[in-house]
C-alpha cells in the first residue's frame, strides 16, 4: 500500500504553519513554546521525542477540552436555552 502525499506543513486545525524543531522557527504562536524545548532537543538528536511530546500534550488537550465540553453542555443547556433569540 502506498503511503499517501501529505504536505510539509498539513495542520487538521487548517492554519497551515506548523512548528520546525530542527529549524528553530516557530510556525504559529501556539507552537513557539515547543520552540524552547524542542530546538535543543533536535541539536541533541531527539528531534523524534520532542515531536512525540508535542503530539502527545496536544492529543490529551484536545481529549480534555473534548471532555469539558461534553460534561458542560448539559449543565449550561437551560441557560442558554432561556436566552432565546434576539
Amino acid at each position: 500500500m502506498a503511503a499517501a502525499w501529505v504536505p510539509r506543513n498539513w495542520r487538521p486545525d487548517g492554519i497551515g504553519a506548523g512548528c520546525h524543531p530542527g529549524l528553530g522557527v516557530p510556525g504559529t504562536v501556539g507552537s513557539a513554546a515547543t520552540i524552547l524545548d524542542g530546538h535543543p532537543m533536535a541539536k541533541n538528536g531527539e528531534a523524534s521525542r520532542a515531536f512525540g511530546a508535542a503530539f502527545t500534550s496536544s492529543v490529551l488537550g484536545g481529549v480534555f477540552g473534548a471532555c469539558l465540553l461534553a460534561v458542560s453542555i448539559p449543565i449550561l443547556q437551560p441557560l442558554m436555552l432561556a436566552m432565546g433569540t434576539p
